[in-house]
């Protein structure tokens, strides 16, 4: 999606896994026996990438997956139970245990997901815990704010290996920066403007058959991944992963340029999309004041999405938010209320 505003005062694998785990579910049930046929899988990723590199798995990634019989779900016997999956060196899968087709003419539904996590679902459940992490400044913390899954349904034992396409579930978020002249983009990427989002949950639990989230807790500011570069006469290259949920009043963009702090609201939606990649273009103008004249919304190709509705002219939020300060320009900030002084921020 593309937002555009005006600061107030600033501007306006193919991955290829080795056989996987025995299964203990399995035995526990007469009816389904283990055969003799293991189970490979090849691994595909949706374009276009977020978190991995160059749409494959890094070394040492961790993949959870489960296997039900056909017909079964979550909340009842498994026959794969969150299996671990590593990345080897040479992009191959490494199972933590062997794992086989059943007996006879079952079919197994598969359900993958990355990253891996330890207790998964529980017992009756098929909801597991996702999180992004606030500091995506961070390479590590920006890969492990990634959440994929894939599913494939009704494969029945054979030696051909099982191809999973993974998806991504989270929202990622592309900031770009368009000053008044175009010959000012260069002086914008020597200030080096400080973002962040603020306002947004990190924490939700994820219902790995229904495809929804739930549960939402633990906001925080979150802090974007890359650093600006000019094109195009505006500043691109920052962005961020959220996880998909409503827009309100609350979320917006604070950001430090040359000491001052502005704030950017995004128009209100009912949820940002999963699987979607937006655009935000935030039109800046120098200006003594800390309210947006305006934000036009359109999103971007990723997957198929609803346009945010425009969002009028208003005031800026009246939290200040401590981690949108760089303290690059100066170690004191004066912070301001409709024109006057108000505190000062060492």
């Amino acid at each position: 999606r593309i937002i555009r505003g005006h600061f107030p005062i600033l501007f306006g694998c193919c991955l290829f896994m080795a056989t996987a785990c025995i299964n203990e579910i399995a035995s526990e049930n007469p009816k389904i026996q283990e055969g003799d046929i293991p189970i490979t899988f090849s691994v595909q990723i949706e374009k276009p990438e977020t978190k991995i590199t160059d749409n494959l798995f890094d070394a040492n990634d961790q993949i959870g997956l489960y296997a039900l019989i056909s017909g079964d779900d979550m909340a009842g016997d498994r026959y794969i139970d969150n299996l671990l999956l590593t990345c080897g060196e040479d992009q191959e899968l490494i199972p933590d245990k062997d794992v086989y087709y059943p007996e006879g003419d079952h079919t197994l539904d598969f359900i993958a997901y990355y990253p891996y996590n330890s207790e998964g679902a529980e017992k009756g459940e098929a909801t597991i815990p996702v999180s992004i992490q606030p500091n995506q400044e961070d390479a590590a913390n920006y890969s492990a704010s990634d959440f994929l899954t894939a599913t494939k349904n009704g494969v029945s034992g054979s030696k051909k290996t099982v191809s999973l396409e993974f998806k991504h579930r989270l929202t990622k978020l592309k900031i770009s920066l368009q000053p008044k002249d175009d010959d000012e983009a260069e002086q914008m990427r020597k200030d080096n403007p400080h973002i962040v989002a603020t306002g947004f949950y990190t924490q939700a639990d994820y219902d790995l058959e229904k495809d929804r989230f739930s549960n939402f807790k633990n906001v925080a500011d979150i802090t974007p991944t890359g650093g600006w570069e000019v094109e195009s006469g505006k500043l691109v290259g920052k962005e961020f992963i959220f996880l998909p949920q409503e827009i309100n009043s609350d979320q917006v963009f604070q950001i430090d340029w040359n000491g001052r702090i502005y704030t950017c609201p995004i128009p209100v939606t009912e949820s940002l999309n999963g699987n979607t990649q937006y655009e935000i273009e935030i039109s800046t103008e120098e200006s003594k004041t800390n309210r947006l004249t305006s934000i036009v919304a359109s999103i971007s190709k990723w997957t198929t999405g609803s346009e945010l509705e425009d969002t009028e002219t208003q005031n800026g939020a009246q939290i200040l938010h401590l981690s949108a300060l760089s303290f690059d320009a100066s170690n004191i900030y004066r912070v301001h209320l409709n024109g006057k002084e108000v505190a000062e921020i060492c």
